[in-house]
Formats: structure tokens, sequence, C-alpha cells
């Protein structure tokens, strides 16, 4: 085994929580181990489960990426047969490596973006939400509804990513010089990045900076290399809207997306809805009518604000699943379970 796993369990009286978690479910006859960093589960879960219908499936917390690579190395290399012959594999986030491949590849994803977040915030799962939650379709009789909120979305998209790219490209640029060993005066750190000052609604997205991003802006040499920042801020100007989709922190552009709808759900409600005026125009019109019987179909919105308290959950559904991952599981599938591939 790595000496550095070796080590991690030597600092320890008794092996990780994550290890022993994975144990107390290998005693209990689960058939699938999946180490996940954090809250990840909602979205990976009913992805798993498809693939392997009839298998009891455990998804373990590990905390943090680093102890999903570990979890995967104790596993892979483990003195014990039984575990290392366990069908287990690990999912990771890209988060802002410039490149990252794990030692253990077969048994590791590493999302193709950011985050696993960023799948939900595409404009093909914000369809899928329209059609789903909205009843809003590119082929019925709301199909101009469809386009405008599609259409409006990814104008306010656009605008958040225009104007969130310096802010950014600083968290991104302490974080390349800490992984490179560059020492700087001061530090940045991810979890200040937020939009807690900022407003976004239909109408377009304010940002505004928090005492702590505006530090950085004012002292931007005291927190990073100003070449490397500036190498680090053209990479932003080369990616089109859908790549910085992938490319911006997963769980900024994901707190943005659920703000969005929550205001989006504002708009559906308004007589002067931005997005929804077919769907409205169908609504005034039946509120008009003395014969119900000649009311026009209008089906509910299915989505509603407290949905949103546990998006991750609620909406994924609506979120992308892409190809390398379903051939990372398929991969796994033929090795493990070779008569079911």
């Amino acid at each position: 085994m790595s000496d550095r796993v070796n080590s991690l369990l030597d600092e320890l009286d008794e092996a990780p929580e994550y290890i022993l978690h994975f144990g107390n479910a290998k005693h209990k006859n689960y058939d699938i181990f999946v180490g996940i960093e954090g809250d990840d589960q909602p979205y990976y879960d009913s992805i798993v489960r498809s693939k392997f219908p009839d298998k009891k499936i455990a998804f373990i917390r590990c905390g943090f990426k680093k102890n999903v690579l570990d979890f995967v190395e104790y596993l892979k290399k483990c003195d014990s047969e039984d575990y290392r012959e366990s069908i287990y594999f690990g999912f990771v986030d890209h988060d802002y490596d410039e490149e990252f491949i794990p030692e253990y590849s077969d048994r590791t994803y590493v999302t193709p973006c950011y985050s696993y977040e960023n799948f939900y915030t595409t404009i093909s799962a914000f369809q899928r939400l329209l059609e789903a939650k909205f009843h809003v379709k590119d082929f019925n009789e709301f199909s101009q509804d469809f386009e405008s909120a599609t259409t409006n979305y990814l104008i306010c998209r656009d605008q958040f990513f225009s104007l969130i790219k310096d802010i950014e490209a600083i968290v991104r640029t302490g974080y390349l010089m800490e992984q490179k060993g560059i020492s700087s005066e001061k530090k940045t750190h991810v979890s200040k990045l937020k939009l807690t000052q900022s407003i976004v609604s239909v109408n377009g997205f304010q940002f505004n900076l928090t005492q702590t991003m505006q530090d950085w802006m004012d002292n931007l040499d005291s927190y990073v290399k100003r070449e490397l920042y500036n190498d680090v801020r053209l990479k932003y100007e080369e990616l089109n809207s859908d790549e910085l989709n992938n490319f911006i922190r997963g769980k900024i552009i994901f707190d943005f997306y659920i703000r969005y709808l929550h205001d989006l759900l504002r708009d559906e409600a308004d007589e002067n809805s931005l997005c929804f005026n077919v769907r409205n125009q169908t609504r005034l019109f039946n509120d008009q009518l003395n014969d119900r019987t000649q009311t026009k179909n209008l089906l509910n919105v299915r989505l509603k604000s407290t949905d949103l308290v546990e998006a991750s959950s609620n909406l994924a559904p609506f979120a992308d699943v892409p190809p390398c991952l379903l051939n990372f599981l398929d991969n796994i599938i033929q090795e493990k379970l070779p008569m079911s591939a």
C-alpha cells in the first residue's frame, strides 16, 4: 500500500470513518460502494442505480476530494482480497485544477467541468425544467414561452459570466498559486466568493461585491501574481457561453441558478410576465370566461419555491448526464459484471 495511505492509517487509532462505513456496508451485504466528496449523492444516485438496478448501493461520504482518492487507493491495495474484489469507485470534482488525472482513473470519475453542480445550469437542463415543471414546450401551444424563457435565461446567465469573470479569476489564480507553491502576502479562499449582495432576476443580473471581494479587487497584487492573473483571466475570454458554464465554479453558478428560478416563479405569476406571456394570456382568457367548458388547457406550475431549498435533490432529474459518466459506469460493469454488460 502507498506511503500516503499507510501514513493516513498510522496517524489514527483506527481506520478513517469512510473506511469504517465501507466495512459496515460490506458486512450488511451491500453490493456497490461509491465514494463521494460531500453532498453529491442527489445528483449521482439515480444515475448509478439505473446502471445497477438490482444491486444494493452504498454511497459513502468521504468529506474531501483527497479522501475519495484515498478511499479508492485503500480498496485497490487492501490486504483483504474480499475488499479488493468489491465493486467500488469514486466520484470527484475537477475543481480549479488545470489538469487532473487520478492515479486510478479506472475507479475514479472526474467531472469534465468544475463540479457536478455545473450539470444543473446548462441550457438543456433549464429547458427540461421548463417542460416538466412549467409545461411550456418547444412543440406545444406555449412554444413562444419556451423560446422566450430560454432566451432570457441565456441572456441573464451571460450577464452573470461577464460580471463575475474578474473576481473569479482572482480566486482561481490564488488556488493555482497554492498548488504551484507560489506565496502571496494575502490569501483568497473560494468559500468567500459569494452572491449574497447581488441581485438575480429575469430582468438581469446585478453583481455587488462583498467587502472581502472588494478588497481582492482593490489590493489585487497582495493576493495574486499579476502576470499569472492576466494569463488566467485571458482564458475566460477564449470560452463561449456553454464552455463558461462548465469553467466557472459550480457552487457559485448553482447559487445564481437557484436565485434565478426563484424570480422565474415570481415572473410566471405576474400578469406582465417577461417569460410567460402566452401562459398568462391564456390564464386571463380563462378568468374572463363565463362558460367554464370553454377554458383553454393550462396546467399549473409544478415547481414551488420550497422545492428550491433542497434544490440539488429536487432538480437532479433535469440535470445533464455527460456521456463520459455513463461510459465510466459501463466500464465498471464490463470489468466487474461482464455477464450484465
